[in-house]
């Protein structure tokens, strides 16, 4: 099984917010995904603490951040809890490549920052645990 994920934040009217991000946020992401083993490099992929192999795209070493790409084959609870707490991180929405209109949420107060109709999307989702990501990327 190979998938993608992707963080972005979206501005008020649907479109991923390059400009929304600090050097802060920026910082904040690579800091989580050094915690998990990235060495800082260009080399974006890491190994998690189960043995999943996981590629990620991002301007992480430059400006422009504008959010992070996920590509994997293969699934783990190590794998959720990656893509979680980056996420947390920045303040960014999980979007699934199965499901590209509907943005995941890491906290409710994401949704004030959606367009009106993205906001009251029945099928919007606001996870907290690695369980609540896995069941809400349809696993």
């Amino acid at each position: 099984m190979s998938f993608g994920v992707r963080l972005y934040r979206l501005d008020p009217w649907g479109f991923v917010d390059p400009d929304g991000f600090s050097a802060e946020d920026r910082q904040a992401v690579c800091d989580v995904l050094m915690s998990w083993g990235w060495d800082g490099t260009e080399q974006m992929s890491l190994r998690t603490p189960d043995g999943l192999h996981v590629e990620f795209h991002g301007k992480l070493l430059r400006g422009g951040f504008d959010g992070v790409k996920f590509r994997v084959s293969g699934a783990s609870e190590d794998l959720w809890r990656l893509i979680l707490e980056t996420a947390k991180s920045g303040g960014l929405c999980i979007f699934s490549d199965a499901n590209e209109a509907v943005p995941i949420l890491i906290d409710r107060a994401q949704r004030r920052d959606l367009p009106a109709e993205l906001a009251s999307n029945p099928n919007l989702k606001v996870i907290t645990s690695p369980a609540e990501l896995l069941r809400a990327l349809g696993g």
